[in-house]
């Protein structure tokens, strides 16, 4: 059961969820742009490298020629070696650039998207897990043998709703809620509770007596009475 009954606490869920999905999305688009921009540096070490690439190989251009000459081109073309260690330094440094580059622009980019994913995973869903397994749990406790009798289970609902609901929020399902619990109408307060969970009391009552719920909340029978 990934989402509650009353259709208004179930869109809440989907529009809660859709945003997090959305709030993923986004920070990953976001990492990834960063990471490509910071990699638009990568030119500078590439045309390091290429400039290198350009002097060794006018080096071993020149040796070439040299080493074509009668009798001290060899000679001539040894003593030109050393010149390649610029060029191999300088392709040295820029692919180190190239490294640098590459290992900053992954940093940035998993931090700019792993921040604020974190914030989901270890805020928004233990969150949702937690309402999740609130319903859930409360539904499979409606759905068990002992909640068949009715006046018993909605005596504990109840109770729930009047010992732990702030009042304000007692208040939006009856307008006098100690006054009902002293007559024993357990409806309003019934509901309370399960609406605070997402869940519907009439699908509970309709399960398991088939009872027609009037459409008045604030007037009902008390629970031991008949009902229409």
């Amino acid at each position: 059961m990934l989402y509650p009954d009353l259709a208004r606490a179930r869109l809440g869920y989907v529009v809660a969820d859709l945003a997090a999905v959305l709030w993923v999305a986004a920070w990953l688009y976001a990492g990834d742009l960063v990471y490509h921009a910071v990699m638009t540096l990568s030119a500078i070490a590439n045309g390091v490298i290429a400039a290198g690439q350009q002097v060794n190989d006018a080096v071993s251009h020149v040796q070439h020629a040299v080493g074509s000459l009668p009798l001290v081109g060899p000679a001539l073309s040894g003593d030109l070696n050393p010149l390649h260690g610029v060029p191999h330094a300088v392709v040295t440094t820029g692919y180190q650039g190239l490294q640098a580059i590459h290992h900053l622009a992954l940093l940035l980019g998993v931090v700019v998207a792993g921040v604020p994913l974190l914030v989901v995973v270890l805020i928004y869903f233990p969150l949702r897990r937690r309402k999740a397994r609130g319903f859930r749990s409360l539904a499979r406790i409606v759905r068990q043998p002992g909640a068949n009798a009715v006046a018993a289970t909605m005596q504990v609902l109840a109770a729930r709703a009047l010992y732990t609901l702030p009042y304000d929020r007692l208040l939006r399902y009856s307008r006098d809620p100690i006054g009902e619990w002293r007559e024993g109408r357990y409806y309003n307060l019934a509901r309370a509770a399960m609406a605070e969970e997402g869940l519907d009391v009439q699908r509970y009552l309709r399960r398991v007596e088939g009872l027609t719920v009037p459409p008045e909340p604030h007037h009902l029978p008390t629970i031991g009475d008949n009902w229409p």
